[in-house]
């Protein structure tokens, strides 16, 4: 998108061409996060660079891990993370674009998916629940925030029961 002819758009009609543009294709998620929910989410990705996700598939889940790094955060297959650490393969990279807040007080996300690694609506439900534990106070005190920090206090039973997963 060519940020120089889009910028001359209101906010709202910049969220629906953002929206529109990214709704068809089947490797991108995409959301549009006003100035204060984007300050929240990057004060919190500092504070909490990582998290683990899981990504319904069938009856069972299996986990990505996120990692923040520079204007993204990446979302990798938690086993192979552990084997591979900062060098595996992503399936998904959230990045942000910023060019519009001043302006706008807008900020958009996009995310890829990497070679049709998640369907289109585990990758939304994916951002659904990345936004959702990065804005929520509560979400982020009780689950990101100890993951990072004291991991013998991340209750993982509790997010399982929080997200409908079995543990595994």
């Amino acid at each position: 998108m060519q940020m120089s002819l889009i910028e001359r758009e209101s906010s709202n009609k910049i969220i629906t061409i953002w929206d529109d543009y990214h709704k068809p294709r089947p490797d991108n998620v995409a959301v549009s996060i006003d100035e204060k929910n984007y300050t929240t989410i990057t004060n919190n990705l500092k504070r909490a660079p990582m998290f683990m996700f899981p990504v319904k598939k069938g009856t069972g889940h299996f986990k990505l891990i996120s990692q923040k790094q520079e204007n993204s955060i990446l979302f990798t297959y938690m086993a192979e993370y552990q084997k591979k650490g900062v060098h595996a393969a992503p399936y998904v990279v959230f990045t942000f674009f910023e060019e519009l807040l001043k302006r706008k007080h807008l900020a958009l996300l996009r995310g890829d998916i990497i070679d049709g690694k998640l369907t289109k609506e585990e990758g939304e439900e994916l951002l659904k629940n990345f936004l959702m534990f990065y804005l929520t106070s509560d979400l982020m005190e009780r689950f990101v925030v100890p993951f990072n920090e004291i991991e013998s206090k991340f209750d993982y039973l509790e997010y399982c029961r929080l997200l409908d997963i079995q543990p595994n």
